[in-house]
């Protein structure tokens, strides 16, 4: 047994090791920048177009909405106390 275990030890120490700090304050030596700024980009050029189609889009709802009440949408439509804001609750959530 203690053959095997000198083997095992042997084969360890030839292996370069690498030291992991869990409470390591630089993070310079794991992250890489370039690719971190790459990454970034990337997903600024992909999701900003579409949240801001989709702000755009629930602004255009919530207005109009709006403009529909002021026109006479809830006497045509019979909404009467609260009614109408539970629609527009579903109306402005369903956009999100």
């Amino acid at each position: 047994m203690d053959k095997q275990d000198s083997t095992a030890t042997t084969a360890h120490a030839d292996e370069k090791q690498v030291v992991y700090d869990d409470h390591a304050t630089n993070l310079d030596n794991y992250i890489d920048k370039d690719g971190e700024r790459r990454l970034v980009r990337k997903l600024d050029l992909w999701l900003l177009p579409i949240l801001t189609l989709a702000y755009l889009a629930c602004f255009i709802d919530r207005a109009s909405i709006g403009n529909a009440r002021v026109l006479g949408l809830g006497t045509e439509l019979n909404l009467k106390g609260y009614e109408f804001n539970i629609a527009l609750t579903y109306f402005c959530l369903s956009d999100d």
